[in-house]
């Protein structure tokens, strides 16, 4: 059989088949069941995208919204529809093969069914509502009616066969657009259902970064919609966020209390409260919230269509080790303020829980000068701040020289430097080795008594690093560690060993981030102690203007890693300082985190409340759109180790 007699005959299977008995929404509540085997049932703001699905006029619908929507079975129950009722080609694109096929396999098949093995060859055959699959390979499954189902990655050779009547594109943020002369991944994926009888387009993805977001892309352009409450108390519209939410949490950052504040009114509300609000609400359109939306009203019809939702609409289960799930949530906003990465700890709360872009503002660093006016009057070799309980070091040894830097550290994430040094010397001759082991082995007196070591010291092997790994190796029982920093994006701080190694590898861009992140902490006027993750500096010989210079001298640029996140990448631009001083901060902070030190804190024992946040303005998505393009035209295993 030919392509043009297989194209007429398919076309002709779908003319002569009779419509669907029932529109999708009803069609998954009558057939469709939940995991534990009770009935399914839409939540009401997932009825409307579940009706739009399959609605006439709408071509492409995407999903720009928090973790735990229930897209996957939606979209699952929207295949299943397809599959059964218009016996169509399905396709689902994602960043990569594997994912595809990890979602076909362990998501999408349980959400539809498996038949038990009924004709005796051990196989489980795949079936949707009775019509069991006849090819079931990896990435491809067809069905006795002539239905399938395909997994897609970003192969274009693949993507150029495919003949599709449903296109699903999860994680578009992800997608790699980057060879310019293959094209839009994307456009070309929906291109695949041209010359279909039904052509239906979906797309889903969390947000990234403001500017860089391609599902930002596609809700720009598209009828944006929005859950909005009605306020209980003030009958006011409102888009319910994180932002809103308010909490109190005891001297071990646990939440005891937890709830939703309107913005208009201030009033609270608590999780029941806020369940029967998100039950009563609505989706409006982007710009006139004050008018009920009707999806099938030819004045307000668009042929794209984008829904966009934070978190504090959720109307499923919370986890169980919560009394509710606002509790949930502010567990983990409350957690971001004792994560060693607040930026990336922000950054995951804006994507998944706000369903929102992050406003990406960890490359500001202060500069050299502002760090050299902030240094305070203590000696460390006299005696230590009275906020250290822990010390450690971190070395990186250069052709010539080597540079070591001692850190204290103390609760709350607060670290003082105490001291830098550059000892000259090639590096294969013993003397700046000894110098470094006089330097390492000193002790500092503590203001109650005690004398404090050197407890963990980190040291670079990237050069010579037989020379370095011999030093390293007979002061192990001194807390003496090999490292090697890795580039890769998605390395974190404490990686894997290297293999066949005894040689830890180190996040260095997570760690720079942390660190010039802190670096910019200020201290407000009349507030008492320091704001989490503070750097304190001595004034000292050894902590001057070119120190502080090497300690700011790198720059970054947002890059996408291998898994379609994007990370901060750090480079030294022409003509910059050395950057030992920034190298020596990183190796030291590893060593405080191989540590694991418990510190003691001085918190009393009372509540602290976290108010809501003041409310911004939502931005215009033109404005957004412009900003953009603006930029576009501008830019050309844990390992222990003491």
């Amino acid at each position: 059989m030919n392509r043009a007699t297989r194209i007429i005959g398919d076309v002709s299977n779908r003319i002569v088949r009779p419509s669907p008995d029932l529109p999708f929404a009803e069609w998954a509540e009558h057939y469709l069941a939940l995991p534990d085997g009770t009935p399914f049932r839409w939540h009401p703001y997932q009825r409307t995208i579940a009706e739009d699905m399959f609605r006439p006029g709408v071509s492409e619908l995407y999903l720009r919204l928090f973790s735990g929507f229930g897209k996957t079975f939606t979209l699952g129950a929207g295949f299943s529809y397809a599959l059964v009722e218009h016996a169509g080609s399905c396709g689902a694109m994602f960043p990569n093969e594997s994912d595809g096929k990890s979602w076909l396999t362990n998501e999408l098949k349980p959400t539809i069914g498996y038949d038990e093995d009924t004709d005796g060859t051990g196989v489980q055959r795949f079936h949707v509502q009775g019509i069991r699959s006849v090819r079931d390979i990896a990435g491809f499954t067809k069905f006795a009616n002539g239905a399938s189902i395909q997994i897609i990655g970003q192969s274009f050779s693949k993507l150029r066969r495919a003949q599709l009547d449903v296109a699903f594109a999860d994680e578009v943020d992800a997608l790699d657009d980057s060879s310019a002369s293959e094209g839009d991944r994307l456009r070309a994926f929906f291109g695949r259902t041209r010359q279909r009888v039904m052509q239906r387009h979906w797309a889903a993805s969390y947000p990234s970064v403001v500017g860089k977001s391609r599902i930002d892309e596609c809700v720009d352009i598209s009828q944006s919609l929005y859950w909005l409450f009605t306020c209980s108390a003030c009958s006011a519209l409102w888009r319910p966020h994180t932002q809103d939410l308010g909490f109190k949490r005891n001297r071990h950052g646990d939440v005891t209390h937890a709830w939703l504040t309107c913005p208009h009114c201030g009033e609270r509300f608590d999780d029941r409260e806020r369940r029967a609000m998100s039950t009563a609400g609505a989706w409006h359109v982007e710009g006139d919230e004050e008018h009920d939306w009707r999806p099938d009203d030819p004045a307000t019809r668009r042929t794209y269509r984008a829904y966009s939702s934070s978190c504090m609409i959720q109307l499923g289960l919370c986890d169980e080790n919560f009394p509710d799930y606002i509790h949930e949530v502010a567990s983990k906003l409350a957690a971001v303020r004792r994560s060693q990465n607040p930026s990336a700890s922000l950054r995951v709360i804006a994507n998944q829980l706000d369903g929102e872009s992050f406003r990406d503002e960890s490359a500001i660093k202060p500069e050299p000068s502002e760090l050299m006016q902030r240094r305070e009057p203590y000696r460390p070799f006299e005696m230590l701040p009275d906020g250290v309980q822990l010390v450690t070091a971190g070395v990186d040894p250069n052709a010539d020289f080597i540079s070591v830097e001692i850190v204290g550290w103390g609760a709350n994430d607060e670290c003082w430097a105490l001291h830098y040094e550059k000892i000259n010397g090639n590096i294969l001759q013993t003397d700046v080795w000894r110098a470094l082991d006089r330097i390492l082995t000193r002790r500092f007196r503590h203001p109650d008594g005690r004398t404090l070591p050197v407890a963990v010291t980190c040291v670079d092997t990237n050069h010579k690093p037989t020379t370095c790994r011999r030093w390293c190796a007979p002061r192990r029982s001194r807390g003496v560690i090999p490292i090697i920093g890795s580039n890769q994006l998605d390395t974190p701080l404490l990686g894997p060993r290297v293999k066949g190694k005894d040689v830890l590898r180190i996040g260095v861009n997570e760690a720079k981030e942390t660190i010039y992140s802190r670096l910019s902490l200020v201290v407000d006027e009349g507030e008492d102690g320091f704001p989490q993750g503070y750097q304190h500096f001595p004034i000292s010989e050894h902590y001057q203007a070119r120190y502080f210079a090497g300690l700011v001298a790198e720059e970054s640029e947002l890059k996408k890693g291998r898994t379609g996140q994007f990370f901060r990448a750090y480079f030294l631009p022409p003509g910059a300082a050395r950057p030992e001083p920034l190298d020596c901060r990183v190796y030291a902070m590893a060593a405080e985190q191989l540590r694991r030190f418990h510190y003691d804190s001085d918190d009393d024992e009372t509540e602290e409340e976290e108010k809501p946040v003041e409310r911004q303005p939502a931005p215009d998505l033109s404005t957004l759109a412009r900003q953009r393009n603006r930029q576009r035209r501008t830019r050309k295993k844990r390992f222990i180790g003491a």
